[in-house]
């Protein structure tokens, strides 16, 4: 028995999937009781920033205080996140603020997570890291458009990092592919929360948490030779709302039950058009 524990914790499976899910649907569902159907419906989105924390965790340790590389500073991003975003969810903040916060953090997180191969290439890491903002800040507003129900905004986000894991783990980056997988599995235990309750919105922590993503998808293609086309393709995860309305099943609570489902499958195309194109161009930038 203990072998075998030992063995999900040691292992990728255990590491990247079990444990992030399992440890951001009981944050999330422990925030949800706490907060009340109101406020705890917004912190319930800490969850996922701290189920991918237990992902880097399980696979690297405690990260550094004066992180030296781009993932263990990736790690303080992520604490950040969990951090504030359970400040500004405990109050009445408007999704403007939270959105704008959210845009200009990404940028100052992928300066700062690309900054030595932007001291050596400057223009060429320049206009990388400003596609990568300007793409990642479309997808974050994206995902303020349909924050009143967490569980569509987080079907959208989870597509788009289960897609982000397995581009990255098809160019052969597997660390950067784990972080992603990590990213994907916490995302989905809470949208097994947000589901099951319905009217659940997207917080900041939640949309934070998106900024996590989009800078492990910028890491990804300057570090992790992630193919910066297929990586873009990712972004229209969060376009997929006109086809999902059209994709209505049943009536009533069966409907509804089923409106971030379809969202997901619709969002799930650009994901197999993002492997598609990894598998024919294969690796990324020269960095």
């Amino acid at each position: 028995m203990m072998s075998t524990i030992q063995n999900l914790v040691t292992g990728p499976f255990g590491q990247s999937a079990f444990f992030p899910f399992i440890a951001a649907l009981l944050v999330a569902l422990v925030m949800r009781l706490a907060g009340g159907p109101g406020r705890g419906a917004l912190l319930a989105g800490v969850g996922i920033p701290v189920g991918w924390l237990v992902c880097y965790w399980l696979t690297f340790g405690l990260p550094p205080f004066l992180p030296p590389a781009a993932l263990p500073k990736l790690a303080h991003v992520g604490i950040a996140a969990a951090v504030l975003g359970f400040l500004l969810d405990t109050r009445p903040v408007k999704r403007s603020t939270a959105l704008a916060v959210a845009v200009l953090g990404l940028a100052g997180v992928l300066v700062w997570l690309g900054w030595s191969p932007l001291l050596r290439t400057p223009l060429g890491t320049g206009i990388a890291l400003a596609l990568c903002w300007a793409l990642g800040s479309i997808a974050l507003w994206r995902l303020t458009l349909v924050a009143e129900d967490g569980a569509v905004a987080a079907a959208k986000l989870l597509a788009a990092g289960f897609g982000l894991a397995l581009v990255v783990t098809l160019t052969g980056s597997a660390a950067y592919g784990q972080m992603a997988g990590g990213m994907a599995a916490a995302i989905a235990g809470y949208f097994v929360l947000a589901w099951l309750a319905f009217s659940s919105p997207f917080g900041a922590a939640a949309l934070f948490a998106g900024v996590v993503l989009m800078a492990l998808a910028g890491m990804a293609a300057l570090f992790g030779n992630a193919n910066p086309i297929a990586l873009a393709l990712l972004v229209l995860c969060f376009f997929g709302d006109p086809l999902a309305a059209r994709l209505r099943f049943g009536s009533g609570g069966v409907a509804k039950l089923l409106v971030p489902v379809m969202h997901g499958l619709v969002a799930l195309l650009p994901v197999a058009a993002a492997v598609l194109v990894s598998l024919l161009l294969g690796g990324g930038l020269p960095y």
